[in-house]
């Protein structure tokens, strides 16, 4: 809320620990540069999802850098976001721009991203369906830790996903050291439909095998399809 408050010009009472109410009046959206440390591994993704929906709507333009957790447990991973959320966004009409500038995982953070939007005309969606799948896709990636890791996290995911007759693929990857501040890692799915997209995701954690994480994510994503999920 901190956050938000300051790209829209807010006025804020009780935004604090053990508040029973918070006042939150927003003023003018001004656009402009602004940097935000979430501190350690708190979560990027959970802070963006407060401000894209004011950036996305502004007549101004923004410019934001995110210092904290780009993939940690409790929050969307980013490829998540960078797929999923940001990809029905541009669906509807908005063109937001995110570059990874450092992945930050549990519990050292240190990761960094940007994101840019500029001022656009938004459409509805229709979402009373998800309508035909098109294809398949996965991010399988791990920093500081064996590349080996990640090719099987995306396998499981695959595997548990069990789509057949569609483009079907989870691309690994082993970051190299420099683009992460420490050890970890992440596994994302999503399913491009003809109406929608839909993802879910997990992040790597000690004592979890990456076999586990990767059926997590196919058996959600299957649940949501076989469900007839929009969103």
């Amino acid at each position: 809320m901190h956050a938000v408050a300051a790209i829209c010009d807010a006025r804020v009472q009780g935004l604090e620990l053990r508040s029973e109410e918070v006042v939150f009046e927003p003023g003018r959206v001004r656009g402009g540069a602004f940097t935000f440390d979430v501190g350690t591994a708190g979560s990027i993704t959970l802070v963006l999802q407060a401000l894209l929906p004011v950036m996305v709507a502004s007549p101004a333009s923004f410019h934001v850098r995110l210092a904290g957790g780009t993939d940690v447990r409790g929050a969307p991973p980013l490829d998540y976001l960078r797929m999923v959320l940001l990809g029905l966004l541009q669906r509807m009409g908005a063109q937001p721009q995110v570059v990874t500038l450092r992945r930050g995982y549990y519990p050292r953070g240190g990761g960094l991203v940007d994101i840019k939007t500029s001022p656009a005309r938004l459409r509805p969606l229709r979402l009373d369906s998800p309508g035909r799948l098109i294809r398949v896709e996965g991010f399988a990636h791990v920093s500081h830790l064996p590349a080996r890791i990640a090719e099987r996290m995306g396998a499981a995911a695959l595997d548990h996903l069990g789509m057949r007759g569609v483009p079907a693929r989870c691309s690994p990857a082993a970051l190299p050291v420099e683009e992460a501040a420490g050890p970890g890692g992440a596994v994302v799915m999503w399913l491009e439909c003809e109406h929608t997209l839909l993802g879910a995701g997990r992040v790597a954690q000690r004592g979890v095998s990456a076999e586990a994480l990767g059926a997590a994510v196919g058996d959600e994503l299957a649940a949501d399809w076989g469900a007839n999920a929009s969103l």
